[in-house]
């Protein structure tokens, strides 16, 4: 037989019905077409199609019914069939064989793109883990450099802080004083006065 399918290389052309006419081919003969490797496909018929001149049968009656069989499915019928013996050729087998090579090589040429874009995002993570670590120390050491510029200012103003309170304590031991004279010049102006008279 021919087909457009892959049906025609993968049987090399050929294939063997076994119809099931009263019975279903025994396991027994499943078996043995199977081991001398030949495709083989069993068809149910229905009842439809039965010959019913068994008992006045005639070689050409039975070829006449075999006619209308043909005739009747070539018009547009099938018969759904099952494959108890599937023999694939050298050509079929040489053919998956090309097709697995070809599917393992392009599978094969995706894994070592990936491969090589995960090496490739895994050294940008390294470095950019690296230059964090750099960033953070830098950070760190800004920091630490903040921390003792606070601490020296916080110094510095507790300094000015002191000598802002003994300045105040000065100048309220001065006007202390300058009040005090000022009340004694008071008194020294009233006394001189007194002394003029």
């Amino acid at each position: 037989f021919t087909s457009t399918t892959d049906l025609a290389t993968r049987w090399d052309g050929e294939v063997y019905v076994e119809v099931h006419h009263k019975h279903a081919v025994p396991v027994e003969k499943q078996q043995q077409l199977q081991e001398l490797g030949i495709p083989v496909v069993e068809i149910k018929l229905p009842e439809f199609f039965n010959y019913r001149r068994e008992h006045d049968s005639t070689p050409e009656l039975e070829e006449e019914h075999v006619a209308w069989i043909c005739r009747t499915l070539q018009e547009g019928g099938f018969l759904a069939g099952e494959i108890i013996s599937d023999r694939r050729s050298k050509e079929f087998l040489e053919a998956k064989v090309r097709e697995l090579e070809q599917t393992l090589t392009a599978a094969d040429a995706s894994r070592k793109t990936m491969e090589d874009d995960y090496k490739k995002r895994l050294a940008q993570a390294g470095e950019e883990v690296s230059q964090l670590g750099k960033d953070v120390v830098d950070q760190q050491s800004g920091a630490s450099r903040i921390a003792t510029k606070v601490a020296s200012l916080e110094g510095e103003l507790a300094d000015a802080r002191k000598r802002l309170t003994a300045a105040n304590d000065s100048v309220a031991a001065a006007k202390s004083e300058a009040d005090k004279a000022g009340n004694l010049a008071k008194v020294t102006g009233v006394e001189l006065a007194t002394l003029r008279k």
